[in-house]
């Protein structure tokens, strides 16, 4: 796994195989838990070593990260029914939460880690930055008819900005891996046509979370279209393969 260089560099990895500045700053917030801060790592590559903790309703697994023969980072998964975000949590299974008084979103916004700054869409937008933006009205906590007026601009005419985010009040974007070109010769057209994959954390702040089944967090493939290439790139749909 190699560890985002910022802390504050959002949701974008730079490719596959990288973490993203949120999954970075929280594996190091947790990390420090147990005298194990990650940023002397950051940019850098470390192995990734699950240990199963077989039998625990707590922990389910112990994660290290190493760099050579050294454990430079150490925190646990709570076992796979989980609500916390990516399922991790401290050695001793504290929370994000237990460790700052914070929600996640509150704390990622508090470390620049995550800062939603909605726009209205327009055609010199990029997909990626159009995804982003979907997300940013989702988080920012818009009055409803801003949130409503500016989210229509990043879906089709017709459909419901919200028909996703209506079950889980908003959606956090833990990581977003960045569009890979299809090989040559292959189908579709990627200046009209692009998928991402994201993992999502859905904010529980007014939500009441044994409404959910499994986990909280959710990994999805998005698709963002356009129709020509001078108009604006739209949120089309979401699932869990490409």
């Amino acid at each position: 796994m190699t560890l985002s260089s910022s802390l504050q560099s959002g949701p974008v990895a730079q490719g596959t195989g990288w973490a993203s500045g949120i999954q970075t700053a929280t594996w190091n917030l947790l990390s420090s838990a147990a005298g194990m801060p990650l940023t002397p790592y950051l940019g850098q590559t470390l192995a990734e070593v699950t240990l199963n903790n077989w039998g625990s309703l707590q922990i389910g697994d112990y994660v290290c990260f190493e760099q050579g023969p050294h454990v430079v980072g150490l925190f646990a998964q709570q076992p796979y029914y989980s609500f916390q975000p990516m399922q991790d949590v401290t050695l001793q299974g504290k929370t994000v939460q237990d460790l700052t008084g914070l929600g996640y979103l509150q704390w990622l916004e508090s470390v620049g880690a995550y800062e939603p700054k909605p726009a209205p869409n327009s055609s010199s937008m990029s997909a990626e930055a159009a995804l982003l933006d979907y997300f940013a009205v989702l988080n920012a906590g818009l009055p409803a008819p801003q949130q409503s007026s500016i989210g229509s601009t990043l879906v089709p005419n017709g459909e419901s900005f919200s028909s996703m985010a209506s079950i889980f009040q908003a959606l956090v974007p833990l990581g977003v891996t960045p569009w890979q070109p299809p090989p040559p010769g292959s189908a579709g057209n990627p200046e009209l046509s692009q998928e991402f994959g994201v993992g999502l954390w859905p904010d529980f702040r007014n939500f009441n979370t044994n409404y959910l089944a499994g986990d909280g967090w959710v990994g999805e493939f998005i698709t963002v279209d356009r129709t020509t290439t001078s108009s604006p790139w739209l949120v089309t749909g979401f699932g869990t393969g490409p």
